[in-house]
């Protein structure tokens, strides 16, 4: 009967694995941008495939780990095929290995010049977008720090660069392992919450698949926040700077950081968080930037940043909300205001969860979750990768059910690429984010029922 049952369990994991594989290679090398059908039907099959063998193999961790690396590979040899910003990654880091600030310059002002930038500029300049191309780089510089080393390592091809990348954010997703299972034995949670994370499909497909660099992100937090729980907060600071420094949402957490004491002591609360976790990670952000500009040009930085607040829209949810009225009110895109407004909203919202939050690390790390997830629902722009981070911090809190349906149903965003142009869809933008609310209904109505594993 052992013998069945086991012979069982093994052709079940079979066939779940094939389906992974099936979807990831389809993904990889077979779906374009504009194929949004094809592309949500595979991802679905590919989120069918993790949902099911974590729920039935998650005790099984060499396993999973396996599979884990192994449909990563699937993406290994492939061209990012579902976005365009690999082609600015490599432009950026190529500018710099050539002495040209990408911050300082936009590749439309660089190709209007008598002289190409770079070798294969003309080549690469076609495959950015219009808004990409018409724009400063706004990549923070550790970023910048790796499309420099893939520049380097293959300044003749395109290729060459994306291995690179890919080789980088594959070590990232390895580090990001073996950081959320030391986090996890220290929270006492259950180890095999780390596959909640690393078998995720829009980890897999938007890091290894698009490149994009949250994956190395997350690392340098997870191993800020490994740190920040053993009280060693010097080295805290440096890794959450360099975090911030890869992309600046992680700036979000650090009021949650300068928390930690039960009662409150002016001194000890001084000397051993704000001025070592927040003073040190906002020093190594500064630090990096420095490595790259300087402060007459640093408000051009802080601009092409702005554009997030008050230009750019897209997969937003409340925003929208309140862009109707404004069209209704005043007859035209109200975002130069409610862009902001809800910007300023958000920080009040997390200095308030902030302050809340207890000194029990636990109760903090669910407060940084429902801020993200309160940042998100009130900004103008949610593209799939940003999600990453929350997804990140959901694996050591009991929000993160709410979180993963989110990591399904934001893959509805790319309906907005299946025609020439962009056009979003109203129908799959209520389709994703009534997943979501209806999820954390559930959460709300059954707390117990939807908190995976311990």
């Amino acid at each position: 009967m052992a013998r069945v049952k086991k012979s069982y369990g093994i052709i079940h994991l079979v066939i779940l694995v094939s389906i992974g594989l099936y979807a990831y290679f389809q993904i990889a090398y077979k779906i374009g941008q504009t194929d949004f059908h094809k592309l949500i039907i595979h991802y679905i099959l590919a989120f069918i495939s993790f949902v099911a063998i974590y729920i039935n193999f998650s005790s099984k961790h060499k396993i999973l780990l396996g599979l884990s690396i192994g449909f990563r590979l699937m993406f290994f040899f492939a061209i990012p095929e579902l976005s365009q910003d690999i082609y600015r990654f490599i432009w950026d880091g190529r500018l710099m290995i050539n002495g040209i600030n990408p911050y300082i310059t936009s590749p439309d002002m660089l190709m209007q010049k008598a002289e190409l930038p770079f070798g294969m500029a003309d080549e690469l300049y076609p495959k950015l977008t219009e808004l990409s191309a018409s724009n400063r780089s706004n990549y923070p510089p550790v970023s910048q720090f790796f499309y420099v080393i893939a520049a380097w390592v293959s300044p003749d091809t395109f290729f060459g660069s994306i291995l690179c990348l890919k080789a980088i954010i594959l070590s990232a997703d390895l580090l990001s392992y073996r950081m959320a299972v030391l986090i996890l034995e220290h929270l006492r949670m259950d180890k095999s919450r780390v596959f909640l994370y690393l078998l995720n499909p829009l980890i897999i497909v938007e890091g290894m698949g698009n490149l994009h660099m949250e994956p190395l992100m997350v690392a340098f937090l997870l191993v800020g926040m490994f740190f920040w729980l053993k009280q060693r907060n010097i080295l805290s600071g440096v890794f959450i700077g360099l975090s911030i420094a890869t992309k600046l949402l992680p700036l979000l957490l650090l009021p949650f950081m300068v928390k930690g004491h039960r009662k409150f002591q002016f001194k000890a609360f001084l000397q051993k968080d704000i001025l070592t976790i927040s003073s040190i990670s906002i020093g190594v952000t500064l630090a990096g930037f420095l490595c790259f500009m300087d402060l007459s040009n640093a408000d051009q930085y802080l601009r092409t940043i702005g554009l997030w607040f008050n230009r750019f829209e897209f997969n937003a949810s409340l925003y929208y909300v309140f862009r109707w009225i404004g069209y209704q009110v005043s007859g035209y895109n109200m975002i130069a205001y409610f862009g902001k407004g809800l910007a300023a909203l958000s920080m009040i919202f997390l200095i308030y969860l902030a302050l809340k939050s207890t000194a029990n690390r636990k109760s903090q790390i669910n407060a940084m979750l429902l801020a993200f997830i309160i940042y998100f629902l009130l900004a103008t722009t949610v593209h799939p990768w940003y999600l990453i981070l929350p997804l990140a911090l959901s694996i050591f809190s009991r929000y993160s059910f709410p979180v993963i349906v989110w990591s399904l149903s934001i893959f509805f965003s790319y309906h907005a690429y299946e025609t020439d142009g962009f056009q979003e869809s109203s129908s799959w933008l209520l389709a994703e984010y009534a997943l979501f609310f209806l999820s954390m209904l559930l959460l709300y109505e059954h707390p117990g029922a939807f908190r995976w594993k311990r």
